[in-house]
Parts: C-alpha cells; sequence; structure tokens
C-alpha cells in the first residue's frame, strides 16, 4: 500500500490507565501533557480517540512540511554551490537517487555530496570563482 502522506500513526495509541480510570493518549510511550506537564485523560474512549487523530494529524502535516522542506533545498542541475565540507565552490551537474554530482565551474574531476552538505554559492563566491576560471583561461591560452 502506498500513501502519499508520511505514515506516524505506529508512534500513537490510546491506553486504558486501571488507576487514574482514564484513557491516555501516547506517543512513543509517553503520555501526552498539557501546558503545565499534566498528564491529559479521557474518561470516554471516543474522546480520546478522537483526540489521538488530531495529534496524528497535526504530527503529519508538520512531518509533511518538514519533508517538503527538505526536498525544496535540493538544488537543480546548473545551481551553484558551496560543498561545506571542503568549501569548494561547485556547479552541480547531475542529481541522481538523491546525491548531487559537483565539478568546478571551471572543470576538473567531478564529485558526489549529499544535498544536506552544500548551500547555495553567494554572488560574491561564484564571481571569485569564475574570475579563477577567467584567470585560468588566460594562463593556458597564454602558454600555448
Amino acid at each position: 500500500m502506498t500513501s502519499t502522506q508520511p505514515d506516524v500513526s505506529s508512534v500513537f495509541a490510546v491506553v486504558w490507565d486501571r488507576e487514574a480510570v482514564l484513557w491516555h493518549v501516547t506517543i512513543d510511550g509517553e503520555s501526552i501533557t498539557d501546558e503545565a506537564g499534566n498528564r491529559l485523560g479521557w474518561v470516554r474512549f471516543n474522546d480520546a480517540y478522537d483526540a489521538k487523530d488530531a495529534h496524528e494529524r497535526e504530527a503529519r502535516r508538520v512531518l509533511q512540511a518538514s519533508l517538503t522542506a527538505v526536498r525544496s533545498v535540493v538544488p537543480k542541475v546548473g545551481a551553484w554551490v558551496v560543498d561545506t565540507r571542503s568549501d569548494r565552490v561547485a556547479v552541480v551537474t547531475d542529481v541522481l537517487l538523491g546525491r548531487l554530482y559537483l565539478r568546478k565551474p571551471c572543470g576538473g574531476v567531478e564529485w558526489d555530496a549529499m544535498p544536506a552538505h552544500v548551500r547555495p554559492a553567494t554572488e560574491q563566491e561564484q564571481l571569485s570563482a569564475r574570475v579563477a576560471e577567467a584567470n585560468l583561461r588566460s594562463r593556458i591560452g597564454g602558454a600555448a
């Protein structure tokens, strides 16, 4: 079964508390609480189940927003980025299976990085890389 929404239901549960004679909603085994830290409880199972559903919907919404934000930061082919592991300015040459393939703007050996290891290059970094590329071309052209 495929779903377009992230699955968070396995961490939520409605449990019976015999001592308190109340139903509680738990997240990963921990009861949900109010702002003061008091455990929330319901006399009727249906009320507790409705609360569980509301918390699941909110968790799904937050998780979906997080996943969307992560997906939106993957640079496109041709984007100028900085590999934060080495502080190298690069151009994205390919995106394959969640990995970015990068190359210096003036060419050279390609390397790969995960999207979490890159950030967009600033205008100053792009200009500096373009100047370095122009200098390299003039040296090669001057040597020939």
